[in-house]
């Protein structure tokens, strides 16, 4: 049996600048998209951009700047367009003096990976989109204005694309850790052997091929292919149902930061791509059988009795 994969999308560090009103990325991480030009009412000015953090929990941030004389509070605050299913305004209430910029939370929707005509040369879009935002200033009621994004917006096209190669993915197959698992030695320490499976999921259709273009452990657990027949890349051929991928998981790190402070300790990477497609990071965990062995495993190679 294989348990279904959790999918996540790539990401690392970077750190982001704002030069003029546009965000301009420096290096591989945070992604950011360029910023709408400034209102005459208010002279506001907005980017996008997302963090690590904000990942799991489907955030993007709006970068809001107050380029004008007097103190402007966002009351609310949306995301519109096509490449993504509608989420409510979120409530803010924050305020934002003059010179000063505040990065704002927006919920993001369920990609729309059908909503143009995409293809394996021609990923998905968003297409056009517009920050909504409701403010307020010391001499004004409440209103509402609609800050269009420079096109193409490189960030949500990112996301978008992402997010249906991964659903494509999910739709193909079913990923995870097998169900059987026995103790033994590999590289002088104690270790548990297992397995990765692939299966194909009923009635997907076409039957495309699916690469495992690598692996890898996690902050306490080292994971590598058991034996090089199984190293990476390995295929799971179009006319092929399954594939097993032998692993060896051992204990890395016994040191206390790494014992208390891992959050991620059972999430295992795997790179896979689907036929021609760009390859996808993803992540799979073990179920809860699987999991207490690998605790058991760090109470053996740590020394930790119990």
């Amino acid at each position: 049996m294989v348990s279904r994969a959790r999918l996540t999308g790539i990401a690392a560090a970077a750190f982001v600048l704002i030069v003029a009103g546009t965000v301009v990325s420096l290096g591989r991480g945070d992604d950011s998209a360029g910023s709408a030009g400034e209102t005459d009412a208010e002279q506001l000015t907005v980017s996008l951009k997302r963090y690590r953090r904000d990942e799991a929990r489907r955030v993007i941030q709006a970068a809001v700047t107050n380029r004008g004389a007097t103190p402007i509070t966002v009351e609310r605050l949306q995301l519109e367009t096509a490449g993504f299913t509608p989420v409510a305004a979120s409530a803010q209430d924050a305020v934002i003096r003059p010179g000063d910029r505040i990065d704002l939370p927006i919920q993001l929707g369920e990609g729309r990976c059908d909503h143009n005509e995409a293809s394996p040369s021609r990923p998905p879009t968003a297409g056009p989109a517009t920050v909504v935002v409701r403010v307020r200033s010391a001499d004004t009621s409440s209103h509402e204005l609609r800050l269009p994004l420079p096109q193409p917006v490189e960030l949500l096209d990112r996301i978008l694309a992402l997010e249906c190669r991964q659903r494509a993915l999910a739709q193909a197959v079913d990923i995870g850790f097998g169900d059987s698992w026995t103790n033994g030695v590999a590289r002088g320490r104690p270790a548990l052997f297992g397995s990765i499976g692939i299966s194909r999921r009923p009635g997907s259709r076409p039957a495309p091929s699916v690469t495992v273009v690598d692996l890898a452990g996690t902050v306490i657990f080292g994971m590598r292919p058991a034996g090089p027949r199984s190293a990476p890349p390995v295929q799971l051929g179009s006319a092929a149902q399954a594939l097993t991928i032998p692993v060896e998981i051992i204990v890395e790190r016994c040191d206390g930061h790494a014992l208390a402070e891992s959050k991620r300790s059972y999430f295992f990477p795997l790179w896979i791509s689907l036929g021609s497609e760009p390859e996808v990071y993803l992540s799979i965990q073990p179920d809860d059988a699987v999991r207490r062995q690998m605790e058991a495993l760090i109470r053996d190679a740590c020394n930790l009795g119990g």
